[in-house]
């Protein structure tokens, strides 16, 4: 029995003329690699557009969202009917995200700038810092007997209301406090106290009263000491022209015999209840708790008691007080032992 005959592949001519080698392993490996020139490509100008957006988010998208939109509104408007490039979407989203950065940080700082500040405020002074001045003996002449003459009044009550003062006449177990009417005139109720540079305090009663519109009052306090040597001699006349220097003494916010320089900056003629006033403006730090202490000349003569001063957000140090001369005219309706404190001094004058 023969075996079969194995089967036998035939090729013809033309199908060997037809066959082509397949490709080597480094060409196959060569066209993997090559891109295809088939898809489209993205737009670069849209992907900037998305990427500028993301950024401008966490960083300054007041800045990079406006960009980010132009890129991606430039983007949309080029790729609009192409088809060879792609990147509509990534236009979209940037544009988008672009506003959204925009707006974001704009009202951020809208926001911040009208929200107003909290400012914290300073610690208060510790206690020791408000108590009586030292050093008073050690000063000048002039200048230790106008803070021997300045007193501390206050209305011991809530609102705990402060001012200064200026002794004017001492004698017979009371001392005369001259200053101004809305530091003495305490609410119903409540005390008027007076306190003097060595740490007496007592109370006080408003013994006189100056005309409505003006305002001065003299203050009786019964003290147990002899104060002569502390007060303060009223003389119309007393010399000071329109830039010399000048000084205040006061209790501004609590400090004890606070004592600051400055300049006579004018006279005016001001309108006080029934009389026309004569009123000294000093650039001087005139401070809440200076009201009803005395304004000095350079050579330590009372010229005026300080009454007003502009706030601090409309001027910097800028005072007003009622002069000597004008206290003497007021005075002169007072009673006999009030008159007697104003003395003439015709060989001195203020600068008219």
């Amino acid at each position: 029995m023969s075996l079969p005959e194995p089967e036998r592949i035939r090729i013809d001519p033309d199908e060997v003329q037809r066959a082509v080698l397949p490709p080597s392993p480094r060409t196959q490996a060569a066209r993997r690699a090559a891109p295809r020139e088939d898809l489209p490509r993205v737009d670069p100008l849209a992907t900037g557009a998305l990427v500028l957006a993301l950024i401008g988010v966490p960083l300054m998208g007041c800045l990079l969202g406006p960009i980010a939109i132009v890129c991606g509104a430039l983007a949309l408007s080029r790729l609009h009917g192409r088809e060879d490039v792609r990147g509509a979407g990534l236009a979209l989203a940037g544009l988008v995200v672009g506003v959204v950065a925009f707006v974001g940080w704009m009202g951020v700082m809208w926001w911040a700038l009208v929200t107003p500040q909290r400012v914290l405020p300073l610690p208060a002074p510790p206690p020791v810092l408000a108590s009586h001045a030292q050093g008073l003996m050690d000063a000048p002449p002039h200048i230790r007997r106008a803070l021997l003459a300045n007193v501390r009044l206050t209305c011991k009550g809530p609102e705990g209301q402060l001012g200064s003062g200026v002794s004017i006449a001492s004698g017979e177990g009371r001392t005369l406090v001259l200053t101004n009417h809305h530091v003495a005139e305490c609410a119903e109720g409540v005390v008027l106290r007076v306190a003097f540079h060595d740490g007496e305090e007592v109370d006080g009663r408003v013994l006189w009263r100056g005309p409505e519109g003006v305002d001065l009052v003299v203050v009786e306090a019964r003290t147990q000491k002899d104060r002569q040597a502390e007060v303060m001699d009223l003389k119309t006349g007393a010399q000071a022209r329109v830039g010399d220097g000048v000084f205040a003494v006061g209790n501004p916010l609590g400090f004890d015999a606070t004592y600051t320089t400055g300049v006579l900056s004018a006279v005016r003629r001001v309108p006080l209840g029934p009389l026309e006033g004569r009123v000294l403006q000093v650039q001087a730090a005139i401070n809440p708790g200076n009201s009803g202490g005395g304004l000095y000349s350079s050579a330590g003569a009372l010229i005026g008691i300080n009454t007003w001063a502009v706030e601090r957000t409309r001027s910097e140090g800028l005072g007003f007080a009622i002069s000597v001369d004008t206290i003497s005219e007021v005075l002169r309706d007072a009673d006999t032992s009030l008159r007697g404190l104003v003395r003439p001094s015709p060989e001195e004058g203020v600068s008219r």
